[in-house]
């Protein structure tokens, strides 16, 4: 009894990450095909999946944290967030690497890469962080 209880729970909990992996990745996917529709993409440098979900402690309430290094100005980069933000489902979160301060841009370099122009860049970038 003992043994099928415990059975039950490993396939509950490895059910449940299963899901969450795959509801992410439908996120991801999602926000790609927004990302990529927008007329300047070609300013986004590298796009990371950091925090819980990359590191595979999201729960049900957990949102999806994506940061995007993007090559314009202060406000051209604010205005690239809000009008993506303006097209994604609210559980996901968008930030603008460099605007971030730095103790949290090391952390998100430790993410999962969604998208990345230059590898050599974002390599670079990360060894300057």
């Amino acid at each position: 009894m003992v043994y099928v209880i415990y059975q039950n729970r490993i396939t509950y909990i490895f059910t449940y990450i299963l899901r969450k992996m795959i509801k992410t990745n439908q996120e991801i996917s999602k926000l790609m095909k927004v990302m990529q529709s927008m007329e300047d993409f070609d300013m986004v440098e590298f796009v990371l999946l950091h925090g819980s979900s990359a590191e595979g402690r999201a729960t049900e309430n957990s949102d999806i944290d994506v940061c995007v290094y993007f090559k314009g100005n202060s406000e051209e980069q604010s205005r690239f967030r809000l009008r993506l933000l303006e097209k994604l489902p609210s559980d996901i979160d968008v930030q603008i690497f460099q605007q971030l301060p730095l103790y949290v841009r090391k952390e998100v370099l430790k993410g999962r890469e969604i998208y990345v122009h230059d590898r050599e860049f974002t390599y670079d970038l990360a060894l300057q962080n």
